[in-house]
């Protein structure tokens, strides 16, 4: 008798065995037979294991998608620190063997909040001063405060007297270095910070009201010639009447339509005054709004400043093959400025000009802040003296043919364009200036155009501007 759920399967030796050499006969493969509903089990079991794996596809392509943009929300909204610097430190009277008896420390420290739209809130500000990591004065400076965005606090603050602790072996120890080299002390600004305009954005995103919502429900026209009516269609039928040809709106033809408004504020009331309702043809309206744009687009490209290009040209370091030159010396150049906008002048701040080789500060100059006009050229002779102990060194470099200087160019500027002045734009420049045997610029063209930093020099660069 046979099953239902399994198929018999009869065969012999002789029809799916071939004729061997006499011995014991080899074992028959064992063949299983499954009934039909572990073959459905088994179907069952895989499209369920294909469905949980598109669940957790989809749940972790979300989760990826929701960091990456949550992500990118705390690079924009994260606030930097204050940055302090010391503008000036002075200790009255150091060279004097009695001055402990009347020792001070004044010093002048700026605090820069270089956030956008983010003040910052300080608690009591505390300062304090050591000398060989142990503490010999503190007192406090300011008392809470809010700093606005983009703006820069003035700390001015004197040890003395009972804030500061100095007796004559210590102010011994400030003359013994002070012959030697110099005296090092650290100065320490402590509060508490918080930044306001994150906390206040937080706020908005989870209280700010939302917008009311319009929706046009029905439009109808009605023709007063004859009287009737008819209904033009709901909302997906009103772009394509608001778009239809401005002829059919004559002045037998009066047209109704009914605006649905909702609140999706669960909490929050909205009072609305008098509300206009405008009808236009959306063909010219995105037409006259697509010129307008292409237009706006060609004059911001055609009035758009463009940066001032700086070159380094008629460089040159006399008396270097001479045997009885000086310990020092000095560089010559002439710093071609040009500004190539037609339309745009050009206000500078100062410039700074800072000449390394290697890594060591050789010398430095400033220019002073002037105003250039448009499409002009100008031309800045100068000479910058290099220090003693970096003199030979460049020297003997300069003789071998190996010697190169790179020059590290700071400043800020405005564009006045059609009478408007910009707000102040950071510029900042670096090139590198090979030097041969007879002290001038040793490339084809004899001149150097200074070109935008590098992340690598923008790390060694020492003159910041905020």
């Amino acid at each position: 008798m046979s099953n239902n759920d399994r198929l018999p399967i009869r065969y012999t030796q002789q029809e799916h065995q071939p004729q061997t050499q006499p011995g014991p006969p080899p074992q028959q493969p064992l063949k299983r037979h499954h009934t039909a509903r572990y073959y459905a089990h088994r179907v069952r079991e895989s499209f369920t294991t294909r469905v949980t794996k598109i669940i957790c596809a989809v749940f972790l392509s979300l989760l990826l998608v929701v960091g990456i943009a949550f992500f990118i929300l705390w690079l924009s909204l994260r606030p930097h620190r204050p940055r302090f610097h010391i503008e000036e430190f002075t200790v009255p009277g150091l060279a004097q063997p009695e001055g402990f008896e009347n020792a001070q420390i004044t010093f002048n420290v700026t605090a820069r909040n270089s956030n956008q739209h983010i003040g910052i809130y300080y608690d009591s500000m505390v300062g304090s001063v050591y000398y060989r990591d142990q503490q010999i004065g503190s007192r406090p400076l300011l008392d809470p405060f809010y700093q606005e965005p983009k703006t820069t606090t003035v700390v001015y603050g004197t040890f003395g007297g009972a804030t500061l602790t100095v007796n004559s072996n210590r102010w011994k120890e400030f003359m013994n270095d002070r012959q030697q080299s110099t005296v090092l002390f650290r100065l320490e600004i402590t509060s508490v910070i918080t930044f306001w305009g994150l906390m206040l954005f937080l706020l908005w995103l989870i209280l700010a009201p939302k917008q009311p919502i319009y929706k046009v429900v029905d439009v109808y026209m009605i023709s007063h010639s004859d009287g009737s009516n008819s209904t033009v269609g709901d909302s997906k039928d009103h772009s394509t009447f608001i778009g239809g040809s401005s002829s059919n709106f004559d002045q037998n033809i009066s047209i109704i339509l009914n605006i649905q408004i909702s609140n999706p504020n669960k909490k929050i009331g909205i009072n609305h005054d008098d509300i206009k309702v405008s009808l236009y043809n959306t063909d010219n309206f995105v037409g006259n709004n697509s010129v307008a744009g292409l237009l706006a687009l060609c004059l911001w490209l055609a009035v758009r400043p463009r940066s001032p290009n700086y070159t380094i040209q008629n460089f040159s370091v006399p008396a270097i093959n001479d045997s009885n030159a000086s310990d020092s010396g000095i560089i010559q150049y002439e710093l071609n400025i040009d500004n190539p906008n037609q339309d745009s002048g050009i206000y500078y701040d100062d410039i700074s000009l800072i000449f390394y080789h290697g890594d060591d500060i050789v010398g430095n100059s400033t220019i002073s802040a002037f105003y250039q006009g448009r499409n002009r050229n100008r031309q800045v002779l100068d000479h910058v003296s290099v220090k003693n102990d970096l003199w030979t060194a460049l020297r003997n470099a300069i003789v071998n043919a190996t010697a190169e200087l790179r020059v590290d160019l700071s400043t800020r500027v405005k564009y006045k364009t059609w009478g408007i002045k910009s707000k102040h734009h950071g510029l900042r420049r670096e090139g590198k200036v090979p030097i041969g045997k007879d002290g001038k610029i040793s490339n084809k063209k004899k001149k150097v155009k200074l070109r935008r930093p590098s992340k690598k020099w923008k790390l060694k660069a020492t003159r910041k501007y905020i």
